[in-house]
C-alpha cells in the first residue's frame, strides 16, 4: 500500500511539473476550481493527451466535473457533505430534478456519504422515471453501486424492481464471479423473496 501511495505521489508530482513547464498550471487549477470540463480538456489537449486519454481522465472525475450550466438550480451535491443541495433537490421534487437524475443516482454509490443517506429514500419514491438511469448504472462494473441500488431502491419501489425482474433472476441464479464476490446474488434473492417473485 505504501509503495502504491508513493507511486501515485510521484505521478502527481510529474504531472504538476509538466503543467508548470508548459505554463498551464494556472489554467489547470482554474478548470478544477470552476468544475470546467471544457477548460480541463483544453489543458490536457495542450499537454499532448489524445482524445481517448482525455475521455479516460475526465471519466475519473465524473463526480467533480459537470458540463457548464448542467445544474442551474443547484440540485446536485458538490461533495458528500453537501446536504443543502440534496435538500434543495428533495424540496423541488420530481419532475424538477429530471435533468439531473443520473447525477443524483451517483450519490448512492456509497451509503456512508451523508448525501447518499439523504437522497436514497427520495430517489426510491420517484419510481419509474429512474429506470433508464438505473439501467446505465447496471451496465457499469460497479457491483457495489448495483448492490446499493437493489437495497435502497428496489426494496422500496416495487414498480422499479419489476422492470429489473429478469435481471434480478439472472443475478440470483447465474451470477458472475464479481457479482458473487460483492454478494449481489444474495441481494437479488432478497429482492425476489421480498416481492414473492422467486
Amino acid at each position: 500500500m505504501e509503495d502504491e501511495t508513493e507511486k501515485l505521489v510521484a505521478q502527481a508530482d510529474a504531472f504538476n511539473e509538466r503543467l508548470r513547464a508548459a505554463g498551464l498550471a494556472e489554467a489547470f487549477h482554474e478548470a478544477i476550481e470552476n468544475s470546467d470540463v471544457d477548460g480541463l480538456s483544453a489543458v490536457l489537449l495542450r499537454l499532448g493527451y489524445s482524445d481517448v486519454d482525455i475521455a479516460a481522465t475526465l471519466s475519473n472525475f465524473s463526480g467533480v466535473f459537470r458540463p457548464k450550466g448542467f445544474d442551474p438550480c443547484g440540485f446536485v451535491p458538490r461533495d458528500k457533505h453537501d446536504l443543502e443541495s440534496a435538500d434543495r433537490a428533495i424540496a423541488a421534487g420530481y419532475p424538477a430534478v429530471e435533468p439531473v437524475l443520473s447525477y443524483l443516482l451517483e450519490w448512492i454509490q456509497d451509503m456512508n456519504w451523508p448525501v447518499g443517506q439523504r437522497l436514497a429514500p427520495f430517489l426510491a419514491a420517484i419510481g419509474t422515471p429512474l429506470v433508464p438511469h438505473i439501467r446505465k448504472a447496471f451496465e457499469t462494473d460497479d457491483e457495489m453501486w448495483k448492490y446499493l441500488i437493489m437495497h435502497e431502491i428496489f426494496l422500496e419501489s416495487p414498480e422499479v424492481a419489476e422492470k429489473f425482474r429478469g435481471e434480478l433472476k439472472r443475478i440470483a441464479y447465474s451470477p458472475t464471479e464479481s457479482e458473487v464476490v460483492e454478494e449481489l446474488h444474495e441481494k437479488a434473492l432478497d429482492v425476489l423473496h421480498h416481492y414473492g417473485w422467486e
